[in-house]
């Protein structure tokens, strides 16, 4: 999510309920292929491929983990 506005601690009321932050890359599929968030093409070749489906229309954050992390 792209916060628009971070908000002063004097104004938070804890306790808060948080979650990880998951580092990613916006992604869409377009005509084009799989493009990221500013239009150029997923820099992945072996993901790009992956995605590149006629049945295939994302919007969507490509979030990659490291099993056992």
């Amino acid at each position: 999510m792209l916060v628009p506005v971070v908000l002063g601690e004097r104004r938070l009321r804890f306790p808060l309920i948080a979650s990880p932050k998951l580092d990613g890359m916006g992604l869409s599929i377009t005509d084009q292929g799989p493009v990221t968030r500013g239009g150029s093409l997923l820099p992945n070749e072996r993901i790009r491929e992956y995605l590149d489906r006629d049945d295939l229309r994302l919007d969507a954050d490509l979030v990659c983990t490291i099993h056992g992390f």
